[in-house]
Parts: structure tokens; sequence; C-alpha cells
């Protein structure tokens, strides 16, 4: 028994139980209101789990809630998938409220997840499933009255009845069911309209019928006035219909490859680099009816192909999950899949590059003939080939099958690898192939640079004045640049950096222009070209400066240190300070030089010690997405580049992430 495909393990349905016990005192003391006191009796019960949420005092306390002893004898009827999606369903596209909407979910998906089915056993789950139903059948019958069909036979009007939501706040309940957003959100599955209408004709579970109905459905929203949802759902029939028409080039997404292999009669082989979670889903329903050995699956199982976004590690899991053997061929790039004597070569896609929404007139897939079918299966795999021999008409034909050769190596995916895998994408998780691709957008337009000049601003060095010469007094001739700490050389100087510094903010004005200072500086991508050119200028300036700054420096420094001596010499031989007639017997004017050349030794630098590499370094960064979705980026870049339109790539940024609710 499968329901939710979420919270599976022990430790997900723990952290979220409090959340459940908090829902379900909302619903109770809210909209889903016992008859009796059935809740307060429980509540102590209930309350008590939250913080020991163990297994026996769940099941006890929420059997006295439900009053599961009085409600279900002998085998539980109803519970069971169909009334999983209807109730996950109505609640995110029919109830009105959505706190209501959330408060159902939060309360049921973890008693309905994996990890319950596993540890409270079937028949508790089914029990739990069945009052979801009901109480979702309470909320959009009793409170909000919804219109129920006049007649068994009739389709529920579900178009007429939505409730509004946008598709994000739809897709974020529905995930915490594990079970995808509708395709149209006027468009349910057949088996929930079902369940409002349970006489309406039922498709087989092969071949096309679920466009028949897709059609049905279209035909009385169109009957009912909702002419522009009429036109849509025929348009999506038409779509669906080109993958059996007959047509040579066809448009394969996941979802569409999803439902070419629920049609399956006989077996299904797929080969990509790849695959996604529906094509798996697709794959282990069809497994449970056909039997998992008639299914083949090659893959480049490995973590770069997930990175790239042609593989999702949990569908491999999923498919391992229905017996599914997976194999791995490194290096796979073709897309192939066939379904019976159905098939098609087709180009996957890199999540990381595209999205796989694409127009339908855009193909990606080319139908292949019988015989094309039968060399394809025959040459794949050993599976595949024995499938083909299977297949296969007359006595000539399977001869031949057999002795064409298997022209793919491949071996199967061990629980081993699965676990290496999973271990590398969680230490360094993949990034998000919406957020990827919205970030590229504005990469192919500007990037972040950082310039910064090093080493060359020789002129802010300075030396303290030793304390035993500031005590001889002060210096008027040199009072701009001896104080208490002494200018090396002249801040105008020939040796100053000043020229080169404003020569390179003059390149930053010109080619990098600031966002602000919460943001930094950027170039154009199609400006990089000529401030490469203007830098490299730059450098063989900066080059010969420091070619005459390694020639003069000394002598600079020398003559800086001869203007304090020749100063402070005749203050020294009038009246010596005490700390030099501690050491000197004469206190003429040589004694007086050697003395302030002494204390000079201390601080003055040796030009060496001040020569650093003088260095243009450059550093560019690309644009983040945390960068991007800042509310005055876009009007900090229309400021820096009033030339470009920005309005545009902006609109392709906010594209690019529109599917990311696929991705999960």
């Amino acid at each position: 028994m499968k329901l939710a495909a979420t919270y599976a393990s022990s430790e997900a349905f723990r952290a979220h139980w409090p959340k459940c016990v908090d829902a379900l005192s909302r619903l109770c003391e809210g909209p889903l209101s016992p008859p009796d006191d059935r809740y307060s009796m429980a509540r102590a019960m209930i309350e008590d789990t939250r913080d020991r949420p163990e297994v026996a005092g769940i099941e006890q306390a929420l059997g006295k809630l439900w009053a599961f002893d009085e409600r279900f004898f002998g085998d539980v009827i109803g519970g069971s998938e169909p009334d999983f999606r209807w109730a996950v369903y109505c609640s995110a596209y029919l109830i009105d409220d959505p706190h209501i909407a959330a408060d159902l979910l939060d309360a049921y998906c973890p008693l309905l997840g994996t990890f319950a089915v596993e540890t409270f056993g079937e028949t508790f789950v089914r029990k739990v499933c069945s009052t979801f139903r009901d109480d979702v059948s309470e909320v959009i019958w009793e409170h909000q009255e919804l219109e129920a069909p006049r007649h068994e036979s009739e389709f529920f009007d579900w178009h007429g009845q939505l409730n509004g939501s946008p598709d994000n706040v739809r897709a974020a309940l529905i995930a915490q069911a594990g079970i995808p957003p509708l395709e149209h959100e006027s468009l349910p599955p057949l088996d929930v309209m079902r369940v409002f209408s349970p006489q309406v004709s039922s498709p087989a579970q092969l071949g096309s019928s679920a466009d028949e109905y897709l059609r049905d459905l279209a035909q009385f929203y169109e009957q009912h006035g909702y002419i522009d949802v009429s036109k849509e759902l025929y348009d999506l029939e038409k779509r669906r219909s080109r993958m059996t028409d007959g047509t040579l080039f066809s448009n394969l997404t996941s979802d569409a490859i999803a439902r070419v292999i629920r049609t399956a009669k006989h077996s299904v082989c797929f080969a990509a680099p790849g695959i996604q979670m529906e094509p798996a889903k697709a794959m282990a329903e069809v497994a449970g009816r056909i039997g998992p050995e008639l299914i083949t699956v090659c893959l480049d199982f490995d973590e770069r192909v997930m990175r790239m976004g042609f593989d999702d590690l949990n569908a491999v899991k999923a498919l391992q999950g229905a017996g599914i053997s997976v194999n791995s061929t490194p290096g796979l790039r073709t897309g192939l899949v066939i379904v019976d004597h159905n098939g098609y070569i087709f180009t996957p896609t890199a999540l990381y590059l595209e999205a796989e929404d694409r127009p339908a007139e855009a193909p990606n897939a080319m139908h292949l003939s019988k015989d094309q079918v039968t060399e394809a299966l025959a040459r794949l795999s050993p599976a595949a080939k024995a499938i083909a021999i299977a297949m296969a008409k007359t006595d000539e034909e399977r001869e031949h099958i057999r002795r064409t050769a298997v022209e793919v190596r491949s071996q199967q995916v061990v629980a081993t690898t699965v676990e290496q895998v999973e271990r590398r994408l969680t230490e360094a998780p993949p990034v998000r192939f919406d957020v990827a691709r919205q970030v590229r957008v504005f990469n192919a337009y500007l990037q972040y640079v950082d310039l910064k000049l090093e080493g060359a601003a020789i002129q802010r060095h300075r030396v303290a004045i030793p304390p035993n010469i500031q005590k001889l007094g002060g210096a008027k001739d040199l009072e701009g640049r001896l104080k208490t700490t002494f200018d090396l050389i002249e801040k105008g100087g020939k040796l100053s950096s000043k020229a080169l510094e404003d020569s390179l903010n003059e390149i930053r004005k010109n080619f990098t222009p600031s966002l602000g200072k919460d943001h930094g500086r950027v170039v154009l991508k199609a400006a990089k070209p000529h401030l490469e050119e203007k830098l490299k200028t730059f450098r063989t300036e900066l080059e010969k400066h420091q070619e005459t700054v390694k020639t003069e420096l000394q002598d600079k420094l020398n003559e800086s240190r001869k203007q304090i001596v020749d100063y402070y010499a005749p203050i020294v031989v009038k009246n010596p300070p005490d700390a030099m007639r501690g050491q000197f017997l004469k206190f003429e004017e040589p004694e007086a030089r050697t003395w302030l050349d002494h204390e000079l030794d201390r601080a003055f630098p040796k030009a060496e010690a001040l020569i650093q590499k003088m260095q243009l370094d450059v550093r560019y960064k690309d644009v983040t997405f945390e960068t991007l979705n800042r509310e005055d980026f876009l009007a900090a870049i229309k400021k820096a580049f009033p030339g470009v339109d920005w309005d545009k790539a902006y609109s392709e940024f906010r594209a690019a992430g529109e599917d990311q609710e696929h991705q999960g």
C-alpha cells in the first residue's frame, strides 16, 4: 500500500508531529468540531504525544478521537489511493480557506506517509485515510456547500468551484502529499472525478481512453460556458494525441513520457542519461500490473549526471523500490523510450540548462518504426533483447534478433553505489536547477568586478619620530611632514602612486559603475574586452612606476633622513639630551649626527623593506541568486546602465524560475 511518498523516515515524522497535533486541535475546535465530547476526552492523550510521539500512544489517542472501534468492523472499506488523491486535490483546489486546507494536510499527511504505513500498519493507515476523506467531504459539502452533480453520470463542475488559490500555494500544500500538482487546474484525474460522479464512464487502463476523458470533460466545460478553459483542454488533448497519431517528430517531456509509459500492455524500455520522478512513478505503477521483469531501465548513474539535471536520485530509488532493475551505462546521452511496439528516440533535457516546459511545436523526439524498435531492443541490453524475442511474431524474426549483438554495455546499479552517490550529493548538494537557470540569465550580461591596486602607495608610509628626538622641539620648515610621525616621501612627489590611482579611478568610473555600497561594482560582459585592454595599459604603467621606485626610493629615504638630522644636529649640540649624555664623552656636531642616526635607525625602514610587489588585483565574481532577488537590484542596474533593456532580461529571469515547483 502506497499513499503519501513523504515523511519516509522516523526523524521526519517525529519532527512534524507537534505541527500535526496543533493542526488537529484547530480542526477539532473549528470546522470539524465533533458532535460529542470525543475531542475533549482525547485531547489530553493527543497532547501527551507531542513530545513523546510513540506509536502505541498515537494509535490509542487517534483511535479514540476518530472512534475507529465504532466506525470500522472487519475489513476496512475505503482508505485507498484514490481516496487519498481525492482528499489532497480537493483540499488544495476546492477548499476556499487555505488555513483549513493547510491544517488538513498537516494533520493527515504524516499519518499517511511511508513511515506511517511501515510503522502503524496498513489497516490503521487506511482508517486514517478514510477519515481524511470524510473530513474533507465535511468541509466542501457542509461548510462551503459546493454544488454536487445532479446525476451520478454527469461530471462534477470542478472548474466552476475552484478556490482561486495561486499555483504556488496549491503546490506547497500538495508537496506534503508527495504527489504532483494537476497538469491543468481544471483537469482532475479520472479517479478523483469519479468520487464525485461515480457513473462517469471509466476509461480502460490501457490505450488512449485517458484522452477520451479529457475530451469529454472539455466538452462538458464548453456546454457550461467555460469557453477559454475548454479550449485549453482541447489544446492539451491535441498535444497528447501527437504522441500516437503517427507524427514523426514529437515533444517528449517527462510528463509526456509518463503518459506513454502508463499505456503499456506488455513491456517498457527506457534508456537515457537519467530519469525524472514522473516517468519513474509511471513505471512503478506499470510494474504492479505487468511485472517489474518486463521493464528495462538503463541510465548513466553518476552524480555528475544528477548535477546536470538529467537524473533524480529519488526517481532511481523509486524504481528500485518497485522491484525494477536499474542498469548503468557510463556516458549515455541519448534518450530512448519504448512501450510495447511504440518507440521514440529523444533528446533529454538537462534541467541545469533549461526547463522542460517547452512549446508543443518544439520537438525533441522522433518516432521509431516497428523495425527500429526491434533493432533498438535487440542491441540495448540482454533484458531488452529477451523482450524483443518474446514480442517477435515469426521464427525468422526471433532468429534475427538472437543473432543481433548487444552493443550497449551496462551493469546493475547496486545499493552500495546508490549510497555512495547519495552521500556525495549530501556532502556537496547540487544547486537548484531553476535557481541556476535564473542566475545564468544575468550572468550573460554582467559580472561583479573588484579592482585593487596593491603595494604602490609608498607615500602613505610614515615613521614615528623617536621620543628622544621629539623632546628636542618642533620643526617649522618640516612641519608639513614632521610632527610625532614623519612622511617618508612627499605625497605629490615623483614616487607617489597618486597618478596611478587617479588613472585607475577613471577606469572604474568609465567601465565599472557602482550599484551601491550593498552591491559593489559591475562590468557589462560586452564591455569586458575593452576594460581588459585598459587594464593591460595600466599594468604597463605600473611596471614602469615600480622600476622608478626601486631605483630612487633609497635615495629619497636618505634625503628625508638627512633633513631630520640636519635640522636637529645644531639643537643637540647646543643642548645635548640626557639620552646622549649617558652615551658620549664629546658633544660636537659629529657626535650629534651619530646619536641622531642611531635613534633614527630604529624608526627608519630600508628601501627593500618598503618595496613590495606592486600589482593590480582584478577579481571577477558572477552574480548570485540572492543578489538578483534583492528589491533594489533592478533599479540599481537600470541607473548604472540606462542603455540596456533590463526589463527584458528581468522577465527572462522570472520565466527561468517559474517551473521550480516541478523540481522538488
